[in-house]
């Protein structure tokens, strides 16, 4: 971990995976005869597959998506509400920004992101629903947001509500991602009787 770390330090912070190469191996080097000219190459082709394998480790580590998080903790009133009322609306490059941040450690951020995203799975699922990694499909698919936004409202018309417009898609229903909704749905109406 600790050489893609530095390796992908290098090309998200410094260089591209391209600067790299042209860093190890640059042109007038590459003209040189013989054993240096095979030994550059070899070097380069190392070092592509060395990031290649990296790269693959990449999505836990993601700097970026902590560093938004903590931007949209510090600043909870003004950035997180907006992007919140702009979720609620199905604004589907929001809702995809949303989806992204949800993989963080900020629990503050986390809990603002699933309660929007928990809102306009009820109002989207048909756009919401196929951003939406597995993982986080029984998370996003309850109504305890709902449930804190209207809480003189009974849940159990929404959760019914919400299962037959999921079971009237097709597309949705087709996946491991509405069947797991429409489960975790099932599962919060159980629960409620």
């Amino acid at each position: 971990m600790g050489r893609c770390r530095t390796a992908h330090q290098r090309v998200s912070g410094v260089a591209r995976p391209d600067d790299i190469s042209r860093e190890l191996v640059s042109r007038r080097e590459l003209w040189q005869p013989g054993h240096r000219r095979r030994h550059l190459l070899r070097q380069a082709r190392s070092t592509r597959a060395r990031l290649s394998e990296c790269r693959k480790s990449w999505p836990r580590y993601r700097p970026g998506i902590a560093s938004v998080n903590a931007s949209l903790s510090a600043h909870w009133e003004t950035q997180m509400a907006a992007l919140g009322r702009l979720i609620e609306t199905c604004q589907r490059d929001a809702m995809a920004l949303s989806v992204t941040l949800l993989d963080t450690t900020n629990l503050e951020a986390l809990e603002g992101h699933a309660a929007s995203l928990e809102l306009a799975m009820g109002r989207c699922p048909e756009d919401l629903l196929p951003m939406v990694p597995l993982r986080h499909v029984p998370r996003l698919c309850s109504v305890s947001s709902f449930e804190d936004a209207h809480p003189e409202r009974d849940p159990a018309p929404e959760l019914r509500e919400r299962v037959a417009r999921l079971e009237r898609s097709p597309r949705l229903m087709a996946g491991d991602r509405g069947q797991a909704c429409v489960a975790s749905y099932a599962r919060a109406l159980q629960e409620r009787r």
